[in-house]
């Protein structure tokens, strides 16, 4: 006695497919909005960086030039000290002064070595890594003034923000999962099918129609 049997059954989900496409759709639009918004961050954070680096290079530099102003005008005190025409203390007050503006000099040169290591690991780069400052803090400043721009604008600027449109999407993923559920809920239809071979038998013969010996047997086919 021998069966063959198949079965097969093919869901054809007429009202769910929709509601898990739209999750799946929506989650991939909430996700490229998220990595839009870790985009604008870390541009944000490239710039103040990078702020704050042309910013201690400027204060550097006026350093600089107060320390040579205020060296030129030691030099000249400490000629007419020699002359007898200017008490020594304010030679010894501008030598004190000279001595203080070196030591801060050299403190905001390792602000800024420190704050260019930061700028580094913000654009992956290792800290040894060759870095040229491309504007300086006038020209930055320079560019990044923006004219006055109306109410409307504004509010169109903030709509098209990248956190802004990731709220809106996640929004819309909760939406979505709530047709999906509300979807799971309702009767959908499946097809099935079906096929058995029964092939049945004994070990004697018997007389068939034609009066000839064969097989007592019988195949049954089911559907």
């Amino acid at each position: 006695d021998n069966q063959t049997r198949v079965e097969i059954q093919w869901p054809l989900d007429l009202f769910r497919k929709s509601g898990r496409v739209a999750v799946a759709d929506r989650e991939v639009d909430a996700a490229q909005q998220a990595t839009a918004d870790r985009v604008r961050l870390l541009a944000a954070s490239v710039r103040m960086k990078y702020g704050e680096v042309v910013t201690a290079v400027r204060t550097l530099s006026i350093t600089e030039e107060l320390l040579g102003a205020t060296t030129r005008q030691r030099n000249l005190v400490a000629a007419r000290v020699e002359q007898g025409a200017t008490p020594p203390l304010d030679r010894d007050m501008l030598r004190v002064e000279v001595q203080r503006l070196e030591a801060e000099r050299l403190v905001q040169g390792g602000n800024i070595a420190r704050r260019l290591v930061e700028l580094k690991r913000l654009l992956g780069l290792p800290p040894d890594a060759a870095l040229s400052l491309r504007e300086s803090l006038e020209q930055l400043v320079r560019r990044e003034q923006l004219p006055g721009v109306s109410a409307a604008a504004d509010v169109e600027a903030s709509a098209s923000r990248p956190d802004v449109r990731q709220a809106e999407a996640q929004i819309a993923v909760a939406d979505a999962e709530i047709d999906r559920t509300r979807r799971e809920g309702q009767l959908d239809v499946s097809l099935f099918g079906m096929y058995m071979r029964s092939d049945a038998g004994f070990p004697q013969r018997g007389f068939g129609p034609t009066g000839e010996l064969e097989r007592v047997r019988g195949v049954f086919h089911y559907g």
